[in-house]
């Protein structure tokens, strides 16, 4: 392969990757089209030869197949009738909101907290060839925390975010939700309390209005419609379909959303189903109002005294339940998920 031209992009933090020996060098991206993901197993050599800015990169464990990497940044392969990048105001603005959206996608298919959109910089990059793909070498056996483990971004996840679109970004509660589980791993248990409570709101309204649309929706079994006459306008149409939302989702309480709006509209109920959890979550939902509203976070007076940490995780925990009740499973995972550590062994360098 002859001389090649790359994207590289720096963050301010860390990225987690797990290979597969099977992985090919390159991961194609839809969403930009003559560009191409490289394999992060490449990046460590690839630093060494000293053409990247600011790239750094090491293999860290090995476990079942797995190869894991961390590094600062990913590159991007650049195709020879692809645009050429451009390095202007207006071109750096238009690629960093593309870089950025690319990223919450990577975030959002891996659940991997810690990974934020902060880009520190990015440029072309010339190569006169690509090193070849040589995996680790298995070093000492270790125990280390499965968490950052179970979220590092896979081939699985490369492809989900290479086939969404850079101008959405992904739901805000999962956003909400896995800025949640940064600040509880970074010991910021007030914004993990909050920012999970948050997240809960979103989402219990998200998914009544998703059910609402459903009901409404051509080949619905449900018996929910509205009658339009022929000479209806589409903005008359729009207008009632809005008055309508508005009549039976706006204003609605936290509690309804999770009890009675769902049960109306697709027959199930948080109270009936999990009695536990919705009373969990309308107390977490409580405890954020009088923090936030209030400000009696941190009062001598007000009991029970809000501490942080306990709320932090239950909050986080209740959330992620939440979700999956709602039917969003979703690959979440902590320092306080109560998960054992998971053993393995060292990446020789």
């Amino acid at each position: 392969m002859g001389t090649m031209l790359m994207l590289e992009v720096v963050f301010d933090g860390s990225i987690e990757w797990a290979i597969r020996a099977d992985d090919p060098s390159c991961f194609g991206l839809s969403s930009l089209p003559g560009h191409s993901l490289l394999n992060p197993a490449l990046y460590p050599r690839i630093a060494e030869i000293g053409v990247m800015g600011g790239l750094s990169a090491k293999a860290t464990f090995i476990d079942h197949g797995d190869f894991y990497f961390v590094s600062n940044a990913f590159v991007l392969v650049i195709d020879e009738d692809a645009s050429t990048f451009q390095s202007t105001a207006e071109s750096a603005i238009h690629w960093e909101g593309r870089l950025s959206a690319l990223t919450s996608h990577l975030r959002f298919a891996s659940k991997q907290a810690p990974l934020k959109a902060r880009l520190k910089s990015f440029g072309p990059r010339c190569l006169c060839c690509l090193p070849p793909l040589e995996l680790p070498e298995e070093g000492e056996g270790c125990v280390t925390a499965s968490w950052h483990l179970r979220t590092a971004i896979r081939k699985e996840h490369i492809l989900y975010a290479g086939q969404q679109s850079l101008d959405a970004s992904p739901p805000s509660y999962t956003t909400l939700l896995l800025d949640a589980i940064d600040s509880l791993a970074n010991g910021e248990y007030v914004n993990a309390f909050l920012l999970g409570a948050i997240s809960m709101d979103h989402l219990s309204r998200v998914k009544a209005t998703e059910a609402l649309a459903s009901a409404f929706g051509a080949g619905s079994d449900r018996c929910l419609a509205l009658d339009f006459p022929a000479s209806t306008t589409p903005e008359s149409r729009t207008e009632r379909t809005d008055e309508l939302f508005n009549l039976l989702l706006r204003e609605r309480r936290f509690k309804q959303l999770l009890h009675s709006v769902p049960l109306a509209l697709t027959g199930r109920s948080l109270l009936r189903d999990n009695k536990g959890l919705y009373d969990k979550v309308l107390r977490i939902y409580e405890t954020r109002n009088r923090v936030v509203h209030k400000d009696l976070g941190f009062k001598q007076e007000f009991l029970p005294r809000f501490f942080g940490w306990d709320e932090a995780i239950e909050t986080v925990r209740c959330a992620i339940q939440l979700a999956g009740w709602f039917g969003e499973e979703g690959n979440y995972a902590h320092p306080f998920d109560g998960a054992q550590g998971a053993m393995c062994v060292l990446a020789k360098s």
